[in-house]
């Protein structure tokens, strides 16, 4: 018999008194969180998850489980920040409709982790690096997505892709 419910009694020629332990892992932090000014709410990703928060009380809007095979390493916003992209570890990049979460496209993926993305505003091109040491760019606007892969330059780098950096 436990009072608190959090202590377990077993018994034979002694007595033994266990404490419980919650085991289940704590929620995954957020690995990315970005404000969208036209939907007025906070986005953040956690491992394959994607949040959507109210910022004016912080209370969760709406929480969309399973949105990527593998973790997402990334999320931009196209220029009217209607659309979300995502990349993931798996070298995924898919265009979700950032007011239902519903999936619009996916793009030819990398073969390694995407550790960088953009979004070029005024061109209306994803940009990506990833491990595989390439950077490619993408046309959002393309009919076909499978075919709007404008421009890959493999072996870019000497060493896997931190950061990528846009100048207007």
């Amino acid at each position: 018999f436990s009072t608190n419910g959090m202590t377990l009694v077993a018994a034979s020629k002694k007595i033994h008194s266990f404490d419980s332990v919650d085991v289940r892992p704590p929620e995954a932090p957020p690995t990315q969180c970005m404000f969208n000014d036209v939907g007025f709410n906070f986005i953040s990703t956690h491992e394959k998850d994607l949040k959507v928060w109210y910022p004016d009380t912080g209370y969760v809007l709406r929480e969309v489980s399973g949105l990527s095979d593998t973790e997402i390493t990334k999320i931009v916003f196209d220029a009217k920040r209607r659309k979300a992209i995502i990349a993931n570890q798996g070298g995924e990049i898919q265009i979700f409709n950032n007011a239902n979460w519903s999936k619009i496209a996916e793009l030819p993926e990398h073969d390694a982790e995407i550790s960088c993305l953009l979004y070029a505003d005024d061109d209306k091109c994803i940009i990506t690096g990833s491990w595989d040491r390439s950077i490619r760019i993408y046309d959002d606007f393309h009919n076909e997505p499978k075919s709007s892969l404008l421009r890959t330059v493999t072996n870019a780098h000497d060493s896997d892709f931190t950061a990528l950096a846009l100048s207007s």
